[in-house]
């Protein structure tokens, strides 16, 4: 009951003050590989279900030295217990009612525990820039996400659509 209690106020202390979990966007260099990266962070999709966990749509650009690109859209999911993002066709969005899935490793090698007990996982989809184009022209976006533990759906909010349109219109386009 107790360790109930500490987690929902960790994640309502989330909620209403944003602590550390406000949106962003990063810019790194991977100096051994040479490589920049730029991705959205923290873009917290809004769920049908009310539930104590949170799923972000985050999109992640690869700069190669060669300059070829790379694009990536990273689920997060951050909850009391584990999803267990699962490997293969493990991310359908309904994109203007048209389904489109996407498959990837799931979040086997981006799991982490913090030590309040509160889970993170991380799974990437690639996704090529005619893509991204025609999320940003719908104009409703739903998401199912598949784990071994559970589905989750949830919806694009317009702060959502903002995000990925300027995420497109700075680094993509």
């Amino acid at each position: 009951m107790k360790k109930s209690f500490l987690f929902l106020l960790i994640i309502l202390t989330i909620l209403v003050t944003g602590c550390g979990i406000d949106y962003k966007i990063v810019k790194d260099h991977d100096q051994f590989e040479n490589r920049d990266k730029i991705y959205m962070k923290f873009n917290m999709l809004a769920s049908y279900k009310s539930n104590d966990s949170n799923y972000f749509f985050d999109l992640y650009k690869s700069v190669a030295p060669d300059k070829a690109e790379n694009y990536f859209i990273l689920i997060r999911y951050i909850g009391k217990d584990w999803a267990f993002i699962k490997k293969g066709e493990s991310l359908v969005l309904l994109v203007d009612g048209q389904k489109v899935a996407f498959s990837g490793d799931g979040s086997g090698a981006g799991r982490t525990i913090t030590s309040a007990g509160v889970v993170s996982e991380v799974a990437a989809y690639q996704i090529d820039k005619r893509e991204i184009a025609s999320l940003c022209a719908a104009k409703k976006i739903d998401v199912r996400i598949y784990g071994d533990n559970y589905t989750s759906d949830c919806y694009f909010l317009p702060d959502n659509f903002e995000r990925l349109n300027q995420f497109y219109h700075d680094y993509v386009m």
